[in-house]
Order: C-alpha cells, then structure tokens, then sequence
C-alpha cells in the first residue's frame, strides 16, 4: 500500500495558509479551509475569530478581543465618570484635566503589544501620566504601548491634558464641549470609547463659584460709595439738645 502526502494551500483573506494532509491509498481528505469572522460583543468589546484547519479535519478556533473604557474625572467630586455633560460640573481655561484608560483582554488567549492611541479634542494638550509615550501636538495624538496581557487582565492608564487659556476658546462659546476619543489595538482588532468634558469661561469682572448643580453663583457687588453726610444730617443734629430736655423733665416730675 502506498502512502500519499499531499499539501494544500489556501488564500483566505489575502494571507496563504499551508496545511498538510496525511491520508493513506489513493484517498486525499480536503483540509478545512481557515475562517476568519469579525464578533461584536457589547461588554467584550469587537474582535475576530481565527479558525485553522486540523490534522484529521476540523478547525481550531482562537478569538482575539480587546476592550478600551474611557472616562474623565469630574472636578466636583473627584470621581472619573463615563462623560460630563453641560448640565454637570465644569472646568475652566487653564485648568488641568484627568482621563482614565482602562484596558482590558477580553479574549480566550494572551495579547501582546497592545498599542493605545488617545487623540485630544482642539482645545486640550497633553502634559503628563503616560511613560513611554510618543506625542504629536499637531494633532494631538498621543500613542504607547500598553504591553503585554493575559487572558482577562486589565491595566489602567491616567492621563492629564491641560485646558486653553480664555483668549484661545471660541469668542462666542460661553460653555464649550469637547470630546477625548481613544482607541486600543492588537492583531489587526480595534476597540473604541470617548469621554466628553466641558469648559466654562468665567464672565468679565466677576469671580464665580461653581455648585454642585453645575450653576454659577455671581457674588453681590460691593458699595461704590457710603451712605451721605452732608447739611442734611444737621436736622437731626439739632434734634438732640430737645431731647436731652425732655428726658430731665420727665425725671423732675416723676
């Protein structure tokens, strides 16, 4: 009996997969051709799974997933939120903002190199939190390398960008929203989130407080000038010797 071994190449996806196939007589089973399908999972975040032919038929199938949630801190309270809208707390030019990147393998096997890229709206530059990372200010992007991952692992980045100063904002914005968008990719899958913030500027000629509310409070307006005392004050200047009088009167009778 005579043996054959055969190899079969495929091209699936632009990329040749070789897969050799062992049969015996003058029968050649087909191998499984190598699928690659792309899933949507709403708390593992996108990804592909890879499926490779077998020896005996069948396929082996490997998901790659990774998952990027954004959020900025709220400068009230402290605490990082998924976004700060117009109705919640502001900050204000020059001020320094916090953003949080927590990234997270989401896949049945370990990652490696996993790249994170953060572009800042218009108005924010980054200043600091991330070793290692490469910023262009042209457009904004910051890049790095967020490294390795084992199957569920989760990292987390801080960032901070600082505000425009009042002169560089929109002249006729006085509230201004922008939104931090991120990205974090491995194997050719990507993985999306943003954060929103919003900037106030302050009114000219008054120093305001936020509330907890989000509100501006304007303080009351100080005495341009004091109460007068002028001739007319001389009135009751002369009212003081009667009154005097009186009260000696009242002493004699009683």
């Amino acid at each position: 009996m005579n043996k054959t071994i055969a190899i079969t190449s495929a091209l699936i996806l632009g990329s040749i997969v070789t897969v050799p196939a062992f049969a015996s007589g003058n029968v050649t089973p087909t191998p499984t051709q190598a699928v690659l399908s792309t899933t949507n999972n709403n708390t593992g975040g996108y990804g592909t799974t890879t499926c490779e032919p077998t020896y005996g038929g069948g396929t082996n199938c490997v998901t790659t997933k990774i998952l990027i949630d954004k959020s900025v801190k709220n400068p009230q309270s402290g605490q990082f939120v998924d976004n700060l809208t117009i109705n919640d707390p502001k900050y204000a030019p020059n001020d320094t903002v916090s953003f949080q990147l927590k990234v997270t393998n989401t896949s049945d096997q370990a990652l490696s190199n996993v790249s994170v890229t953060d572009v800042l709206p218009s108005h924010l530059t980054y200043v600091s939190g991330i070793s290692g990372g490469s910023y262009d200010n042209s457009t904004k992007t910051l890049t790095f390398n967020a490294g390795d991952f084992k199957v569920n692992e989760s990292k987390t980045f801080t960032l901070n960008a600082k505000i425009a100063q009042a002169s560089d904002l929109p002249a006729d914005q006085g509230i201004l929203c922008e939104t931090n968008q991120s990205f974090v990719a491995v194997n050719n899958v990507q993985n999306q989130d943003n954060a929103q913030v919003c900037i106030q500027k302050p009114t000219l000629g008054t120093t305001s407080t936020m509330t907890k509310g989000g509100q501006v409070v304007y303080p009351s307006p100080n005495a341009k000038a004091t109460p007068k005392t002028g001739a007319e004050m001389l009135a009751l200047f002369a009212l003081i010797p009667s009154s005097i009088g009186g009260l000696i009167l009242r002493r004699k009778t009683s």
